[in-house]
């Protein structure tokens, strides 16, 4: 018997959603990204796509193979999920195709945005590759960071995914492949573009590689390798402790009066420094150091970080290092640090600087008051933001006698105009641009000095000369001319 046509087909039926009971629900939401599952729960699907800052994380990941233990891979994606949660990224993807097995993390994704995201992305990426090297894996990664596209591709009606798209996700997976040939021979291997190594170089060390010609891409690519961070490095001053501190003479003679008082007459206190991000309490502090390093005085310093808020006297690991006998452990509590500290000023004068201080914890605090009130000669400088929710162990020690209180405001229109001069390496520089910088950024250096460069980038502005002029201008016109004392040199401000 042969079926030689259908004389009646049978009707489509749609394909119906099937109910999910709730426990069900639970378990597949685990599996969406937490970019999407705010919007998707306001409402907000329609504006899932946007353009977004992020550090990308392309990792090769060359033992996940077939053949592998399923306990192994447990393993393998236990330690890369636990060291990009650790600093708050998101995995995006894991997938296979000619570059090898990969997975593609970001950091920068709603609602996970943070102002460091390039230092979390790095470090995050030298954590995953120590973690597996520790438990017998090798990878490759590359770290990228600049605008992309974010959002769902597919179907609005079937299967759809979460999504980076454009040139920094390009270049993450480039920078994977590279690392990988050099992880081959040499173990694990992280790239990083010049973006993140800008981003993140106040807080991590990087090593410059060779240029190298990547596929898709016109010209060189510049590459740095970042570096495990040495928590036992002695202090130094910032190399732009040599330039021009600017606009800020009052606040620097009182600290140069406050470290008199500590190595003519052996008096301590603590100065709280507090100001807005990119202000210049780093700037100013570099220049604290600067002056202060001579001999008979010993500076040590630490730094407050947002992923270890939670975990006592973290800032201190640094400065327990740093001190000369090198035996307090900051997990052993309070009083070996006492006693580190103590020990310390008992042999000089003992300068102790604080970065990022919003960050530290309830416990350090604490310590900073009761070492102030029992150790001389002490000498506390620390920098940090206003704080939203102070502490009472913070209270105590803002409002304690020997307490002394710096806050610092944007700088002059001067000072601005200065630092732009300094910044663009003229001499001369329109009026307008003052004036639009200085009510763009409100005196805040660091946000004057991207503006500045942004548009010089972006070619709205343009040098000729010793001279800066806006596109638009027939010809280079005056506008505000530098001190004949001043050198055009760069110079960048930190927060």
């Amino acid at each position: 018997m042969r079926l030689d046509a259908l004389l009646d087909l049978l009707p489509l039926r749609p394909l119906e959603t099937a109910a999910l009971p709730p426990t069900m629900q639970a378990l597949l939401r685990a599996y969406v990204p937490q970019a999407i599952t705010g919007r998707i729960a306001g409402g907000q699907t329609d504006w899932i796509a946007e353009q977004r800052r992020v550090t990308v994380l392309f990792i090769n990941l060359p033992d996940l193979r077939a053949d592998l233990p399923i306990e192994r891979a447990q393993q393998l994606m236990q330690a890369i999920q636990s060291s990009l949660y650790r600093y708050e990224g998101s995995i995006s993807r894991l997938g296979t195709d000619a570059k090898g097995p990969t997975m593609m993390a970001a950091f920068g994704l709603p609602p996970l945005a943070h102002e460091d995201d390039a230092t979390r992305g790095a470090a995050a990426a030298l954590l995953i590759s120590e973690r597996l090297a520790e438990i017998g894996f090798t990878t490759a990664i590359g770290v990228t960071s600049g605008l992309a596209f974010c959002g769902s591709v597919g179907s609005a009606t079937r299967r759809r995914e979460y999504s980076m798209m454009g040139p920094t996700v390009n270049l993450a997976a480039r920078l994977m492949q590279a690392a990988a040939q050099l992880a081959r021979d040499d173990g694990p291997q992280v790239f990083c573009d010049a973006a993140t190594r800008q981003a993140a170089n106040g807080n991590l060390r990087f090593r410059d590689h060779a240029p190298l010609y990547l596929k898709g891409f016109a010209s060189s690519t510049v590459v740095f390798q970042p570096l495990q961070q040495q928590g036992d490095a002695p202090p130094t001053a910032s190399e732009n402790a040599e330039l021009p501190l600017l606009g800020r003479e009052r606040e620097r003679s009182f600290l140069l009066r406050e470290l008199a008082k500590l190595t003519d007459h052996g008096s301590g206190a603590v100065v709280l420094i507090e100001g807005e991000a990119g202000i210049g309490k780093s700037r100013l502090l570099a220049d604290l150091v600067a002056r202060a390093d001579r001999p008979g005085l010993h500076i040590v310093s630490g730094s407050g970080s947002p992923v270890e808020r939670a975990t006592p006297y973290f800032a201190w690991s640094a400065i327990a290092a740093q001190l000369r006998d090198g035996s307090a452990r900051p997990a052993e509590g309070r009083q070996p640090l006492l006693r580190a500290l103590q020990t310390a000023a008992a042999q000089e004068p003992l300068l102790v600087i604080f970065e990022d201080a919003q960050w530290l914890d309830s416990a350090s605090w604490s310590l900073i008051l009761a070492a102030s009130q029992l150790i001389q000669p002490l000498l506390f400088c620390i920098a940090l933001r206003p704080l939203a929710d102070p502490s009472n162990d913070f209270q105590a020690l803002r409002y304690a006698p020997g307490t002394r209180y710096v806050r610092l405001e944007g700088l002059t229109i001067d000072a601005i105009a200065e630092l732009m001069r300094l910044s663009l390496g003229v001499r001369t520089i329109p009026t307008s641009l003052v004036d639009t910088i200085v009510l763009q950024a409100q005196g805040n250096p660091l946000f004057s000095s991207e503006l500045v460069a942004a548009m010089r980038d972006s070619g709205i502005l343009r040098i000729s000369g010793d001279s800066a002029y806006l596109v638009g201008d027939d010809t280079p016109k005056p506008g505000v001319r530098a001190s004949k004392t001043i050198c055009s040199c760069p110079i960048h401000y930190a927060a």
